[in-house]
C-alpha cells in the first residue's frame, strides 16, 4: 500500500506507524494500531474475526481473542470520535465481523513536487551567472563572484545541514519494540511464576506442584518441562550466573532476617555460602566480578566472594528484583512498600557506586505497580510489567539517558505498551540474543459450582460463569455476582438469563450486598488509586453513590432487615493484627449518622441475619466467628474458627463458610448451639475453594473453580 492513507481528518502513515489528525500524532497502542491498519488495507469489506485473530496473534497461540479484539476495537473507535450507532468510519456486522467503510485517499507528494512548473516563456536568470549562447562561452561583461563569497555559501550550507540533522535527530521518533508474535513454551497447566532466568539453550522458572515449590526449565523452542532439584531450604532463586553454569540464591532461615546468600552449582554439587551475607534479592554483575545484594531497605554491593561489602543505599521500602545494566555502570530494582493495606510497587535506579538515586515514573501509574524489569543485551530498552486498570502487561522503557533528546523530548522517558492478549503477563526476561522475551502468560478463568451433598460433588452452577460473590435477592427471583476477573457487577434473573451490568471499570468491586427490597446494592469498590470505600448503586443500574467519603478502607456492607441501616467493620492495616481500634459501624442511610456497635472492637467482617435480630462478625486475630444479639446487646462466642466470608442461610439457622490454611473445608455452624458440621474437605480439590461464592436457594455452597493458567510464553520481537 502506499504509505501514507487518508481517511475523513485522519492520516495513516505506515512508514512511521503512526495515526495523526491535523498533522499532530495521536496515541493509539500497538494492537489497536495493528488492527486499525489491518481494517484499512481491507477496506470496504467484511473482516471476520477470524481473520483478525490470525492477522494479529497468528495461528499457534492461544489468547483471548474476544475480549482482546472488543477492546481494540473500543480504543479505535474513540480516538477516530467513531458512533457505532451511527459510524463513519468502522462499522459492525453483527456475529460477523468488521468493515472499513470511510472513503480512503492516497497522496504521492514527491511527484507532485516534480510536476511541471506551472508557467510558459523564456526562463529568467540571475545576472551575476554567465549566460552560455549555444557553442559560445560566457558574455566578457559577465563577472565571477569572489572567492569569499562561495567560501560564506558553503558555511552556511554545512551549518544549515548541521541544524537541520540535529533537528531530525532530536525529534525522529523514539525507538520502539514490538511483539510481532506469541509462542507458548509450556501447557503443562500448573501454576509458574518467576523471577524467569535464561542461559539461551532453556527458560527457568519456579513451579508450583503436589510437593511445594521447584525450580523446573523448558527449552526456548518450547517442549517438555523438566524439574531441578534444589538443596533443603533453598527456595529464593535470584540470578543465573554470566557463565550459565551457577545459581545466585537464598536459603530461608527462621533464626535470622534474610536468607543465607549461596551459590548453587546447576549440575549437582553442595552450596557454597559466600561469606557471612545475608540478603532477599541478588543479582550477579555483568562480569560476574561483583554481586549486588538487598537486604529490606538496604542495598549493597561486594566483591563475588562476599569480600569488601558496602552500602550503597537506603531507601523507603524493601528492594527486590535488582538488575544491572549491560555495561554495568547502573542498578535498576523494584521497591515494596505499605499503604492503607496495599502493596505499592515502583522501579528505582542508582548508580553503581552509589550515586544518582532515583524513582523512575513518578506519578506515571497512580498508585503505582510497577516491578520486575530486565534490560535487552544492548541496553537500548527496559522491559518490565506494569498493572493499570486491572491488567499486568509487559511495557518498555528506553534503557539508556540520550542528554540531547531529555532535554527537548519527554516520550523517551513514556512507557510504552508492548503486550497485548491475554489477562496479562509476568516476570519478563529478554533473551541472550535479544530477539526474544520470555515471560509468564496469565489466563484468568473460573467456573462457578455449586456443591450437591446427595452426590457429594461439585457440579456447574449458573452455567458455570466465571463469577464470585454470588447473591440472590430476597424475593429470589434475581441473582447479582462480582464477573471475574474484571470485578464488575451484574444482575440476572434467577436462571442466569437477561444479564445485565451494573458497575464499569475502572471501578473495581469485590463485595456488595442487596437492599431488601430489592432497589439498591451496597457495595464495597474503589476506584484506581483510591481506597476500598462503600457505595450505593441502583439495582437497575446507574451511578455509584459513595456513601462515606475518606481515606480509611471499609470493609464488605451488610444491609439491616428493615433496609435502613448499613454495618460494616474496619479493616485492619496488617491481616490477622488488631490495632484495637478496630470496630463494626452501623451507618443511619436517613441520619447519616455513624455509631459503634457496643463490644464490637478487634471484630470485622459483618454479616447481618435475614431476621434483623443477629450479627455475625469475626475476630480480626484468628477470624472466629462471634454472634450479636440486638435484643439482649451481648455477643457469644461460637467454635468456628479460621472462618472466611461468613454467609446464612435463606432461613437464618445457619452460617456457611469455608476454612483456610492446612485445614481447608466447607462448614457451617449452627446458629442456635454454634455446633460446627463439616460438609466436605477440600484436600481433593485443589483449584476449588480459590474463591468461596455464597450460597444457592436451596443452601448449597457456591465455589468458583479456578480454571486459569500460567503457562510460559516466549514473545519474538522486533524494532521499529
Amino acid at each position: 500500500m502506499p504509505s501514507l492513507l487518508y481517511f475523513g481528518e485522519f492520516e495513516l502513515d505506515l512508514n512511521r506507524y503512526e495515526l495523526r489528525r491535523a498533522g499532530r500524532a495521536l496515541k493509539l497502542e500497538p494492537l489497536p494500531m495493528d488492527l486499525l491498519v489491518f481494517l484499512v488495507e481491507q477496506r470496504d469489506r467484511l473482516v471476520t474475526r477470524e481473520e483478525i485473530a490470525e492477522r494479529i496473534w497468528g495461528k499457534k497461540v492461544f489468547v483471548d481473542t474476544e475480549n482482546s479484539i472488543n477492546t481494540a476495537v473500543r480504543k479505535i473507535r474513540t480516538i477516530l470520535k467513531d458512533d457505532p450507532a451511527k459510524p463513519k468510519f468502522l462499522e459492525t456486522v453483527p456475529g460477523k465481523g468488521y468493515r472499513f467503510i470511510a472513503q480512503v485517499t492516497t497522496a504521492d507528494k514527491a511527484s507532485k513536487d516534480l510536476a511541471d512548473p506551472p508557467f510558459a516563456g523564456p526562463l529568467q536568470t540571475d545576472l551575476n551567472v554567465p549566460v552560455l549562447e549555444p557553442g559560445g562561452s560566457p558574455h566578457p561583461h559577465v563577472t565571477h563572484p569572489g572567492g569569499w563569497r562561495r567560501a560564506r555559501y558553503m558555511v552556511l550550507m554545512v551549518a544549515s545541514l548541521a541544524v537541520t540533522a540535529l533537528l531530525a535527530f532530536v525529534f525522529a521518533p523514539a525507538p520502539q519494540l514490538r511483539v510481532a508474535r506469541y509462542d507458548p513454551l509450556t501447557s503443562d497447566v500448573q501454576d509458574k511464576g518467576g523471577p524467569l532466568l535464561t542461559d539461551g539453550v532453556r527458560v527457568y522458572f519456579l513451579e508450583k506442584g503436589p510437593h511445594g515449590t521447584t525450580l523446573a526449565s523448558v527449552p526456548v523452542a518450547g517442549g517438555g518441562t523438566g524439574l531441578i532439584t534444589l538443596p533443603e531450604s533453598y527456595t529464593g532463586i535470584y540470578d543465573l550466573s554470566p557463565f550459565r553454569s551457577e545459581l545466585l540464591g537464598g536459603r530461608s532461615r527462621s533464626d535470622q532476617e534474610g536468607g543465607d546468600l549461596s551459590v548453587i552449582p546447576m549440575l549437582g554439587g553442595s552450596p557454597r555460602r559466600i561469606s557471612d551475607l545475608h540478603a532477599n534479592a541478588a543479582n550477579w554483575s555483568p562480569d560476574g566480578k561483583q554481586i549486588a545484594f538487598a537486604l529490606h531497605k538496604n542495598l549493597y554491593i561486594s566483591n563475588a566472594d562476599g569480600s569488601q561489602a558496602r552500602k550503597i543505599a537506603e531507601i523507603p521500602g524493601q528492594a527486590l528484583w535488582l538488575r544491572w545494566s549491560p555495561d554495568g555502570k547502573t542498578l535498576r530494582f523494584t521497591e515494596n512498600d505499605y499503604h492503607n493495606g496495599e502493596v505499592w510497587e515502583s522501579i528505582w535506579e542508582i548508580g553503581s557506586d552509589g550515586s544518582n538515586l532515583r524513582r523512575l515514573l513518578h506519578g506515571w501509574n497512580n498508585p503505582p505497580h510497577e516491578c520486575c524489569g530486565s534490560w535487552t543485551p544492548d541496553g537500548r530498552f527496559f522491559i518490565f510489567q506494569a498493572t493499570r486498570d486491572g491488567r499486568t502487561d509487559l511495557w518498555t522503557l528506553s534503557g539508556q539517558r540520550d542528554f540531547l533528546r531529555s532535554r527537548f523530548r519527554r516520550d523517551f522517558g513514556t512507557p510504552v505498551l508492548l503486550s497485548s492478549g491475554l489477562q496479562g503477563f509476568l516476570a519478563p526476561v529478554v533473551s541472550i540474543d535479544g530477539k526474544q522475551v520470555f515471560a509468564v502468560g496469565i489466563e484468568k478463568r473460573g467456573e462457578l459450582v455449586r456443591y450437591d451433598s446427595k452426590l457429594r460433588e461439585f457440579v456447574p452452577f449458573l452455567g458455570g460463569i466465571s463469577a464470585t460473590w454470588v447473591s440472590f435477592s430476597k424475593s429470589e427471583h434475581s441473582v447479582a455476582y462480582i464477573n471475574y476477573p474484571d470485578q464488575t457487577l451484574w444482575r440476572a434473573n434467577s436462571g442466569g438469563a437477561e444479564k445485565t451490568q451494573i458497575t464499569f471499570a475502572p471501578l473495581q468491586v469485590d463485595g456488595f450486598s442487596w437492599s431488601p427490597n430489592e432497589q439498591w446494592f451496597a457495595l464495597r469498590a474503589r476506584a484506581p488509586g483510591k481506597p476500598w470505600m462503600i457505595y450505593l448503586v441502583p439495582s437497575q443500574g446507574g451511578d455509584a453513590q459513595l456513601i462515606m467519603p475518606g481515606e480509611a478502607e471499609q470493609g464488605v456492607p451488610t444491609w439491616s432487615e428493615d433496609g435502613r441501616s448499613i454495618a460494616f467493620g474496619d479493616v485492619p492495616s496488617v491481616f490477622g493484627k488488631s490495632s484495637g481500634t478496630e470496630a463494626i459501624h452501623i451507618f443511619d442511610l436517613n441520619t447519616r449518622k455513624l455509631t459503634e456497635l457496643p463490644g464490637s472492637r478487634g471484630l470485622w467482617t459483618s454479616r447481618w441475619s435475614p431476621d434483623g435480630k443477629s450479627l455475625a462478625a469475626l475476630t480480626i486475630e484468628g477470624q472466629q466467628l462471634m454472634l450479636y444479639d440486638f435484643g439482649t446487646k451481648k455477643w457469644r462466642t461460637t467454635r468456628a474458627e479460621n472462618v472466611n466470608n461468613p454467609t446464612w442461610s435463606h432461613d437464618g439457622k445457619y452460617i456457611y463458610f469455608d476454612t483456610e490454611g492446612d485445614d481447608r473445608a466447607l462448614r457451617r455452624v449452627l446458629v442456635a448451639d454454634g455446633h460446627v458440621d463439616q460438609l466436605t474437605s477440600l484436600h481433593a480439590y485443589p483449584n476449588l475453594a480459590w474463591w468461596w461464592s455464597g450460597v444457592t436457594p436451596d443452601n448449597s455452597p457456591l465455589i468458583l473453580r479456578n480454571l486459569g493458567t500460567n503457562e510460559i510464553y516466549s514473545l519474538i520481537l522486533e524494532s521499529r
